[in-house]
């Protein structure tokens, strides 16, 4: 055993039985804690990242464009109710349903 096994290894392998020992002494985890993982709240619907009905798609726009578009989008949004603001997948979404139906 080199001396960046003895240093690296018995660190992590601390801190992975200290979770453990946690886990076993009965510390509620973040889920039963009413939290998902990341802080949200139970029942919290997640994003788009999450959703079935949605597919990440990479596609190559202008700079100027993006920037004119997201500007544009935070003075609507800037109107709206929290619960109506749109982000750039929405307004993607929007134009790419109303092209398809022409």
């Amino acid at each position: 055993m080199d001396k960046h096994e003895d240093i690296f290894g018995a660190a992590s392998k601390d801190k992975i039985s200290s979770k453990a020992d946690k886990t076993r002494k009965g510390d509620l985890s973040a889920d039963a804690a009413g939290k998902s993982n990341r802080g949200r709240p139970a029942g919290h619907a997640g994003g788009k990242r999450s959703d079935p009905d949605y597919t990440q798609k990479l596609v190559y726009l202008k700079g100027e464009t993006i920037e004119a578009a997201d500007t544009k989008l935070r003075g609507e949004n800037k109107e709206r109710p929290k619960q109506d603001r749109r982000d750039f997948s929405d307004l993607v979404q929007t134009l790419l349903e109303k092209w398809l139906k022409s």
